[in-house]
């Protein structure tokens, strides 16, 4: 993706809470599909995603985490 490019959107709250229940969605979901992964590379990627997540949600709700 190229950051030049980035916007920041202008959201409603609706449309904030909708991105948190995807993000917090998305965190959940990446710890049941570590644990059926067998290969270990991509349970490195799959945790490295999931730590991106969990900082995200962090950042932009830093009262929830």
């Amino acid at each position: 993706m190229n950051t030049a490019s980035l916007t920041h959107p202008q959201l409603s709250l609706e449309e904030w809470d909708l991105v948190h229940e995807l993000l917090a969605r998305e965190w959940s979901d990446l710890a049941v599909e570590i644990r059926h992964t067998s290969t270990s590379t991509m349970k490195d990627q799959l945790h490295k995603r999931r730590d991106t997540i969990h900082a995200l949600l962090e950042r932009l709700w830093p009262d929830a985490a």
